[in-house]
């Protein structure tokens, strides 16, 4: 699931019961970096796909669609925008 050429998008898998994921969302909130969040304890088909396709064994773990780059673990803001600019530089 990697789009390349496309405008950078960003997958959060979380889930609600872990107090890393909820820090790396108010980072993110303050860094002004949005995402599509995705609890990856959901119970539908969907979500089950995206967890299978990404690969992801923990949370938090960003993914960017574009390069199938992930970034797994509480992050500080500035080593999640020095992997923004990493995958920038994979897309061009």
């Amino acid at each position: 699931m990697v789009n390349k050429g496309q405008q950078m998008a960003i997958l959060k898998f979380y889930t609600a019961s872990c107090e890393p994921c909820a820090l790396l969302t108010n980072i993110l909130a303050k860094g002004g970096i949005e995402t599509t969040n995705i609890d990856a304890k959901a119970n539908t088909g969907l979500v089950a796909a995206l967890v299978a396709a990404h690969g992801i064994r923990t949370v938090p773990t960003l993914v960017d669609t574009r390069t199938g780059q992930k970034l797994v673990g509480l992050k500080s803001i500035i080593e999640i925008n020095a992997w923004i600019k990493q995958c920038d530089q994979i897309e061009s």
